[in-house]
């Protein structure tokens, strides 16, 4: 069993690579939903559920194209509501957590 840093840090292991479905409760004991994304140079929590980012990654593969980390880039450009931390230590003392 990894740690959430270990298994942040261990981009092979994401089940739906190159994002990572991350979760944290609020102080009024609400789930927050987010991902991260390991091509950022810096962690950054996008605030939504990952699906949209998925669905923009499915779209791109309909014209028969991979999708590189730089097209991943261009598609997450679109999410404005995001938390970006200076390193996965911040990112977790924010009690951000892999879902």
């Amino acid at each position: 069993m990894f740690t959430d840093k270990e298994f942040i840090e261990q981009v092979s292991l994401w089940p739906v690579h190159p994002l990572l479905p991350m979760k944290r409760r609020s102080e009024n004991k609400r789930y927050e939903c987010g991902f991260i994304f390991c091509g950022d140079e810096k962690p950054t929590v996008y605030l939504d559920t990952i699906f949209p980012a998925i669905q923009a990654g499915l779209a791109e593969t309909k014209s028969g194209m991979s999708i590189n980390i730089s097209k991943w880039q261009k598609i997450l450009e679109r999410f404005e509501d995001k938390i970006e931390y200076s390193s996965v230590d911040e990112m977790l003392n924010a009690r951000w957590k892999v879902d």
